[in-house]
């Protein structure tokens, strides 16, 4: 556990301690709002892949698209059977026809061929063993 995880861990357990017991809601909030700083900072820094599943969700949201190293919206829409497509004015991907990794923010080592990470296809196995 890194020391960003501990903290996040510190301030969530005293988030929870705070409107168990009733004492103070307003500084519980402010435990909340840290913990989730901190989570957004880790986020930043080592960004994981998304899986299908999370792109579902961020309908109309940018991304980070390892393979065009360029920001793209994501699209789920009914007029296209709800799969993932992900497009720019530079590129169009779309789920099960093309191989993208899509991650919220960019990841530090873009574009190095040391990158480690999961293609379509794996994202896809996780989605179906659930």
């Amino acid at each position: 556990m890194t020391e960003t995880e501990r903290a996040i861990a510190y301030l969530e357990e005293q988030e929870v301690y705070l409107v168990e017991t009733m004492e103070d809601d307003e500084t519980a909030s402010y435990y909340a709002r840290a913990a989730l700083a901190l989570r957004e900072k880790a986020e930043r820094e080592g960004p994981k892949p998304l899986t299908l599943d999370e792109l579902r969700q961020m309908d109309d949201e940018p991304v980070w698209v390892k393979e065009y190293e360029l920001y793209g919206i994501v699209d789920v829409s009914a007029n296209f059977g709800n799969l993932v497509r992900i497009w720019s004015n530079a590129f169009y991907c779309v789920e099960g026809q093309d191989d993208f990794t899509a991650y919220r923010y960019k990841p530090k080592a873009a574009g190095r061929s040391d990158q480690q990470c999961c293609s379509n296809q794996k994202l896809e196995a996780q989605d179906e063993q659930g």
